[in-house]
């Protein structure tokens, strides 16, 4: 038996949540509530150290379990997933932002929220992992090597503009290193990069977002792709430089702009690389791209082409309903969403009407962030609450599914405190038309 890790934390490693049924962990006799220490001799950082060292057998894991710190082996016949899920991502906490961004939502929040919406993350895993847009401003020398060795790519990167005296004006630190040194050296390592860019006008539009737009396409295809999102701002700055909101006059100005460098680099690359997110289109009044315009939807998670794949979900949808119209007649259901949702999910729900089917769509301001915020996902639990009071069309109501964690909007209010005080089945809504429908029928 091969001797395990030496001088681990045993309050640290990984907290096993699941097991699955007669995989490698099962047979070898690993439970939940155990903690797993180290595999291969690596005490474990999080999920990423666990499937890089647990890559090829043999997998000698060390684990603590009653107290007790053993190593077991899993068996490696026909070797596959060692079948463990963990109860956290990283064992050792998330890596907290040390910017003062003058447009960070964080500290744009109003006091009550949960707690976990005011944690300010700038872990470059999580950028790994999820998705989730990092600064790259708190990177280690250790980070850096762990980047390469385990291939930690792409990475999502805010950049926000490439001149680091605005930069830096935006992060609200002085001291954060040169964004593109940073991005040469990530090109260099092979390290792949999608990157962003939050507008805020008077500091970052205009000709500094065109050249920050041509200093990325510059490292491509290091850089893979470049979205563009406007500010968002609530009614809850305090302490804070004064940022204007993004006007749909700026908005009609940065659409051309972008569709410019479109054009031109789809003809030299073959992508077109920089993308506007839907929000902008919405605010400027401009149709949303078709489907192939958008490639293979590299900054969906940035807001940029959801509508569209909404938008070719509600054709499938209405075909669908078309073609067997009986199945579906009689299906009713009030549904609630943010502002910006609410033109698209009308449309739609007229397109419906002619086969029996009847939504009745209800936007929501937002009070609790402020007016300027218009997306679904953000909805308050008590706006629904006071804003639906005595307005509702049937017994059955539909809320945002992006708006809910863990079964509760971001003020903590409850799915079903909303049923019992509006006195309707609540749901919550899928994420495209057909779910829509869906969910619907099943509460029919």
């Amino acid at each position: 038996m091969r001797k395990f890790a030496t001088n681990l934390n045993l309050s640290k490693g990984g907290l096993v949540a699941s097991i699955v049924p007669g995989g490698p962990a099962d047979i070898a006799g690993i439970r939940p509530g155990d903690r797993v220490l180290a595999a291969n001799g690596h005490p474990l950082r999080d999920v990423i150290d666990f499937r890089f060292y647990s890559d090829e057998p043999p997998i000698a894991l060390t684990v603590l379990s009653g107290g007790e710190a053993r190593e077991i082996t899993l068996p490696d016949d026909d070797f596959a997933d060692p079948g463990v899920a963990f109860a956290e991502d990283f064992f050792d906490g998330i890596r907290e932002c040390d910017n003062r961004c003058a447009f960070c939502f964080v500290h744009q929040l109003p006091r009550g929220l949960r707690k976990s919406l005011y944690v300010k993350d700038d872990d470059y895993r999580m950028s790994f992992l999820h998705g989730s847009f990092v600064t790259a401003t708190n990177l280690t020398d250790e980070d850096r090597k762990r980047i390469v060795e385990q291939r930690l790519s792409p990475l999502y990167v805010s950049v926000h503009s490439t001149d680091d005296t605005i930069r830096r004006k935006l992060l609200g630190n002085p001291n954060a290193p040169p964004i593109m040194d940073e991005l040469r050296w990530f090109a260099k390592n092979d390290i792949q990069m999608h990157t962003q860019i939050v507008v805020c006008p008077g500091i970052n539009d205009g000709a500094v977002l065109e050249n920050t737009i041509e200093d990325l396409y510059g490292l491509y295809p290091s850089v893979l792709s470049v979205g563009v999102v406007p500010v968002g701002l609530t009614a809850h700055r305090v302490h804070l430089p004064k940022i204007e909101p993004v006007t749909p006059e700026m908005a009609r100005r940065i659409l051309p702009m972008i569709g410019d460098f479109q054009a031109v680099l789809e003809e030299e690359f073959g992508t077109r690389f920089v993308w506007a997110s839907d929000e902008l289109y919405l605010l400027a009044g401009r149709p949303i791209p078709a489907a192939n315009r958008y490639g293979d939807f590299p900054q969906l998670e940035n807001g940029v082409g959801i509508v569209r794949l909404w938008l070719e979900d509600a054709k499938k949808t209405l075909a669908k309903v078309r073609r067997n119209p009986d199945r579906w007649r009689g299906l009713s259901a009030d549904i609630a969403t943010g502002v910006l949702a609410v033109p698209i999910l009308r449309d739609f729900s007229e397109k419906l009407r002619p086969y029996g089917i009847n939504l009745h769509v209800h936007e929501i301001s937002n009070t609790l962030f402020g007016p300027s915020v218009t997306v679904a996902g953000l909805l308050a639990g008590r706006d629904i609450l006071e804003q639906l009071r005595g307005k509702l069309e049937t017994n059955l109501l539909l809320v945002p599914g992006v708006a809910l964690r863990n079964g509760a909007f971001v003020d903590d209010v409850t799915l079903p405190e909303i049923e019992g005080s509006l006195g309707v089945m609540g749901r919550a809504g899928g994420r495209c038309p057909s779910e829509l429908l869906d969910a619907i029928r099943e509460r029919s």
